[in-house]
């Protein structure tokens, strides 16, 4: 047994996937917001971003990275029981993690990934009724957490799935959750 230990511990030390160094990637995501972030519980609010990463691998199983994402659609919903049509817009979000993992071969390494996060978002509700509306805006902040799994198809190359639960307070206290959901095509250098 002692063998068999000291045989994987080896294979993992010794393996190349997730090379220490300066890593870009870049993507599409899709975030699904929760909908009692506007007393909506039915509501299902799906808006999509494209973000950026820039990363530091400090050991193949350790490393630490910047998030930073826009966004390119709304998330809407209908609230029937309210009457009102729901907008949510994410201006800009970003989040600092530290990541941690191990490669499970060559090209291939999986983990997962805490951080601090924060952004802007833009809020419109709109009465069904009257057509009145009302928008405003704020800033969110909370943790970020979630599982990355990366994939490297050249010596330099790598494609990279995220899944992030974040759970969010916006400026008023009041907390939600979101999932996101990435894509991603990187360099490491």
């Amino acid at each position: 047994m002692k063998t068999i230990v000291s045989a994987a511990v080896a294979a993992i030390a010794a393996s190349p996937a997730m090379a220490q160094g300066l890593y870009i990637n870049g993507g599409a995501n899709l975030v699904d917001i929760d909908g009692d972030v506007l007393s909506n519980p039915e509501g299902e609010y799906q808006a999509g971003t494209v973000f950026g990463n820039v990363g530091f691998d400090f050991t193949k199983n350790f490393g630490a990275e910047l998030d930073i994402q826009v966004g390119v659609s709304d998330a809407e919903a209908t609230d029937n029981f309210a009457m009102t049509e729901d907008r949510i817009s994410i201006n800009t979000f970003a989040g600092v993690y530290a990541k941690a993992g191990v490669p499970l071969a060559d090209f291939l390494w999986i983990g997962g990934r805490v951080g601090a996060v924060g952004g802007d978002l833009d809020v419109e509700i709109v009465d069904q009724v009257t057509g009145q509306s009302f928008s405003g805006e704020g800033s969110v902040s909370g943790i970020g957490y979630g599982g990355v799994v990366t994939v490297d198809f050249a010596s330099n190359m790598f494609l990279r799935f995220d899944y992030t639960r974040y759970d969010l307070e916006d400026d008023g206290d009041a907390s939600f959750e979101a999932d996101s959901f990435a894509l991603s095509l990187g360099m490491r250098f």
